[in-house]
């Protein structure tokens, strides 16, 4: 039985290229022309994002890419894409189960115009705050809440 010999098992044909080609032309005729394409659409979303015009943003390159070219495996096969979100890809999962990420901040979380809002929200809140006759009322609310727990006696 010469086919049970680990020595007769047929290499695969992506086997028989690594040992033909050199390093360079391995990664020029099988790892580029998958890898290109994602690297372009990454930086297109990177562009999108306004990654080249702030310090801080929260698109995640390496997330991208890895989403990207799990997707492109599967549209190769006329399936429909069963993935969406990075936390979608099974190996992703269990590895996020295991060692779970830490929360983004919420400087990242927000787009600018949420985080424009939040800003315009508290510094309005701020300023009505400060007025003499907010703060007069704030301290009879104060005083009144304490007036019903019993902890002050009446004046």
């Amino acid at each position: 039985a010469d086919y049970l010999r680990s020595d007769k098992i047929p290499k695969s044909s992506h086997e028989a290229h690594e040992q033909q080609h050199n390093p360079i032309e391995y990664a020029q005729q099988f790892i580029f022309p998958v890898l290109l394409p994602g690297l372009v659409a990454m930086l297109r979303k990177a562009k999108e994002n306004n990654c080249f015009e702030r310090k801080q943003f929260r698109f995640n390159g390496l997330d991208f890419l890895t989403l990207y070219l799990y997707q492109r495996r599967w549209a190769k096969s006329n399936d429909e894409i069963p993935v969406k979100h990075l936390a979608d890809i099974p190996w992703v999962a269990k590895e996020w189960a295991i060692r779970p990420r830490p929360p983004l901040p919420l400087s990242l979380q927000w787009t600018e115009e949420e985080a424009a809002t939040k800003l315009q929200a508290y510094w309005r809140g701020f300023s009505v705050r400060r007025q003499p006759e907010v703060q007069e009322l704030r301290q009879w609310q104060y005083e009144w809440r304490l007036y019903n727990r019993g902890e002050l006696k009446p004046s």
